[in-house]
């Protein structure tokens, strides 16, 4: 309830918060302290089940390397420097652990962003090797990022086909999958890559079989909930993020056949099936998954991640007063989001009626709702996966995959670039069919990622990723 509160007043300018949100982020804080202290006991039984990295190397096969990337400060002559140094654990069957010194955060992001460590990948098709319209004309940093990440990784790899990795700091933004390995060829072309938050979780897998009771779909947002004036060359291609208050929300015809296509073949699996689309992919119904979260949450929409406004007034950027009041927040799961119906008016600063919900889906405030019966949640929309670091990127990535994972879901497909929205749609209808064939998410989305790479080039698919 109180976090509830925080989200409503923090979403209002300063100058109409009916309450301190301080004061109430302290409540919160320790009513949050108190439930901890209880779980203390429930904590310590966990730990006799510590999970080691033996623990993990018994769960792997021969075939198999399991590689858990992390980032430090550089220790030299007896203190520690302002280098972040980027390494790498590489576990395989029936070996010793490898330590592995890959590149430093300097040589990631100039990779990533031409050395703009503001959270936001700009250098797609740099990065892959892949052009939204044509050739790029850029020096490919995708080579010099897998010489960086990959390449000294290769001696300890070998007659390996299949790597469990989970990333850290800015690796949270890499596409390996898409990383080339050389002219003609990715990374998927040489390894079954799978993604996990840590790789203790390899040792955590259940075999038993998921069972798709009910689904959630929600797709064509009505943003202005007025009919869309748009005409046909005004509406762009991509699930696109907007940062400034007089930008608007464009419509998705794209989502509105993912959807229609979606719904008839979850029912013709038996799968309860919740479709909603235009004035009423509302928040409040998505609110209303709470504690009642259905087997799959699929949304396709927009998503937003907004930069840091400390860092963006530390590079020398203006902050301007025409920026919504989500672009100001220095709480990293207020600037991250995804878009519904409705949001246009509050994204523009407009007053929203009391007791209604304005459109804008937080991280913060679906960090608050209970999905503990969630299976997996599609997010059908742009940069998904983004999100401020945290302790130079040691407690990982605030964002919308922090919230969802608070919230209790099992698994997520989220993505790192803005999508074009024609083929994001088939891609989604490709990997539901595999999945509801039978076999496993992870094995779903790998073989979708395998037949989009057949089709089309790195930007158009790579930007999915499955997060367990």
């Amino acid at each position: 309830m109180n976090r509830a509160i925080i989200s409503k007043q923090l979403s209002l300018p300063v100058a109409e918060r009916i309450y301190k949100t301080d004061s109430i982020e302290n409540v919160a804080n320790e009513l949050e302290k108190a439930i901890s202290q209880q779980a203390t006991g429930l904590i310590k039984v966990k730990q006799k089940n510590e999970v080691t990295w033996q623990t993990v190397q018994s769960a792997l096969k021969e075939n198999e390397a399991a590689v858990e990337f992390i980032s430090f400060p550089f220790y030299r002559e007896s203190k520690f420097t302002d280098t972040v140094q980027y390494a790498a654990i590489v576990i395989r069957k029936n070996e010793q652990p490898h330590f592995v010194l890959l590149g430093t955060e300097q040589q990631i992001g100039w990779c990533l962003t031409g050395g703009k460590l503001d959270g936001k990948q700009t250098r797609v098709n740099s990065l892959y090797r892949s052009s939204i319209k044509g050739a790029s004309n850029e020096t490919f940093a995708g080579d010099s990022l897998y010489s960086i990440l990959w390449k000294p990784l290769m001696p300890y790899l070998q007659g390996i086909n299949t790597v469990s990795y989970s990333p850290d700091g800015l690796l949270h933004k890499v596409a390996f999958h898409a990383l080339p390995v050389a002219k003609d060829k990715l990374l998927i072309d040489e390894y079954r890559l799978q993604e996990y938050t840590s790789i203790r979780q390899i040792a955590e897998q259940s075999s038993q079989d998921t069972k798709w009771n009910s689904a959630y779909l929600m797709g064509n947002a009505d943003f202005n909930t007025l009919p869309v004036t748009n005409t046909k060359e005004e509406i762009v291609s991509t699930r696109s993020n907007s940062v400034h208050s007089n930008d608007s929300w464009v419509s998705l015809p794209g989502t509105e056949k993912e959807i229609s296509t979606l719904q008839p073949l979850f029912s013709s699996k038996g799968i309860s099936v919740s479709a909603t689309s235009g004035i009423n992919a509302t928040e409040e119904k998505f609110k209303l998954l709470n504690n009642h979260s259905p087997s799959l949450i699929h949304l396709a929409t927009h998503g937003f991640f907004l930069p840091n406004p400390k860092i963006k007034k530390q590079s020398g950027a203006v902050v301007t007063s025409d920026e919504n009041n989500y672009a100001l927040q220095e709480n990293p799961l207020m600037r991250s989001g995804v878009i519904m119906a409705g949001a246009n008016k509050a994204w523009a600063g407009q007053k929203i009626p009391a007791n209604t919900e304005d459109g804008i889906v937080t991280a913060y405030e679906i960090a608050q709702l209970n999905l503990n019966g969630t299976m997996l949640v599609v997010l059908s929309a742009c940069e998904t996966a983004l999100g401020d670091l945290q302790g130079n990127g040691t407690e990982g990535i605030f964002g919308l995959q922090r919230a969802f994972k608070i919230a209790g879901v099992k698994n997520l497909i989220v993505s790192l670039w803005q999508v074009p929205d024609k083929e994001t749609a088939e891609m989604m209808g490709i990997f539901y069919k595999n999945m509801l064939d039978g076999i496993t998410v992870r094995e779903a989305f790998y073989q979708t990622q395998k037949e989009m790479r057949s089709k089309y080039p790195p930007y158009s698919w790579a930007a999915f990723v499955l997060v367990e």
